[in-house]
């Protein structure tokens, strides 16, 4: 299964002001999800670049495709490797 376009997340503090959030559910019957980000999609022929999303609350690496974390919402917060601390907005369908 692919990842989608879930949201964005917002900056807390100095990294890249709002990054798009993609995820998908490790499997149907799960609330555990696998999210990524990427950096650098823009109009100027930039390549993109996958960085690591982890969840510092419960201590979990979203990336890992076998465990993943636990199904982020609206306020949650999860760290983007190598910025920081960024706020979950997720899109309504």
């Amino acid at each position: 299964m692919l990842h989608r376009n879930v949201g964005d997340e917002t900056a807390d503090n100095g990294g890249p002001r709002v990054l798009p959030l993609y995820g998908r559910r490790i499997n149907p019957r799960s609330h555990r999800f696998n999210y990524r980000t990427r950096i650098g999609e823009g109009g100027d022929g930039s390549p993109a670049m996958e960085l690591s999303v982890y969840d510092a609350k419960n201590d979990r690496d979203c990336t890992n495709d076998r465990n993943g974390c636990n199904e982020a919402w609206d306020g949650s917060l999860l760290t983007v490797s190598p910025y920081g601390a960024y706020t979950v907005d997720i899109a309504r369908d």
